[in-house]
């Protein structure tokens, strides 16, 4: 790293997740050019992640996959048609193959049918749906 010429300014930061569900985030190389942010990652923050967003690793069980890919489609339940590789795609914290997120769509709408119908690599989602 000491020969690493830089045209941009990395930072890196760790998060460990605490027993109690929380996340401990600390700086561990570069500066952040917000001051204050710079000081609290310095010192390290404990804090819950954003609702609805977690990384999603090739460790998560197929069931909480599945269920994480539910709960995603049900966040957008108001669009009357969802393209597929568009939502796929719009999964930035998914560090998985976009077709194991296609079996677990696939699941789910087998699990939950009066919500949706996956057709030709589109979701429709129904009108009267009891959701």
């Amino acid at each position: 790293m000491n020969n690493l010429k830089l045209k941009s300014n990395i930072i890196v930061w760790v998060a460990r997740k605490t027993d109690d569900d929380y996340y401990h985030i600390k700086l561990e190389y570069g500066n952040h050019f917000d001051v204050d942010l710079n000081t609290q990652m310095n010192e390290g923050l404990k804090t819950l992640p954003p609702e609805g967003y977690f990384l999603i690793s090739p460790h998560l069980s197929k069931s909480k996959l599945i269920a994480t890919f539910g709960k995603r489609l049900l966040m957008n339940i108001y669009n009357p048609l969802l393209l597929l590789d568009v939502f796929i795609s719009n999964q930035i914290d998914a560090l998985i193959p976009p077709q194991k997120i296609r079996e677990a769509i696939k699941k789910f709408l087998i699990l939950v049918p009066e919500l949706a119908e996956l057709k030709e690599g589109r979701i429709e989602f129904k009108k009267k749906s009891r959701y």
